[in-house]
């Protein structure tokens, strides 16, 4: 994923919804609200590479880590970007404001 322009990635949450391999994300912008940190994928500093070099050689040293990860990503993309949880959301929210304006 990109550290530089990329703040809210959609292409990360289409990877969360198809139970890809988990995503190593760096930590720029909103790119980490996407993972939770070792459940689903993971977050590296932006630019620091041995931190992603570290991470690479764990990832090959667990990989049956890697389906469950998978696994929760999917999970993960269900509850939380389906289209009935968006519009169960905003159902909510301006039930809230109608409320507030009463």
């Amino acid at each position: 994923m990109s550290n530089a322009s990329e703040t809210v990635s959609f292409a990360c949450r289409e990877m969360l919804a198809m139970a890809l391999p988990p995503v190593i994300v760096s930590n720029f912008s909103g790119l980490p609200e996407n993972r939770t940190a070792k459940y689903d994928g993971w977050i590296v500093p932006v630019n620091n590479i041995s931190s992603l070099t570290d991470l690479l050689i764990l990832t090959r040293l667990t990989p049956k880590d890697l389906k469950q990860m998978s696994q929760h990503a999917r999970n993960k993309a269900i509850k939380q970007f389906d289209k009935k949880y968006f519009i169960d959301a905003t159902e909510q929210t301006y039930a809230d404001i109608l409320r507030i304006k009463k």
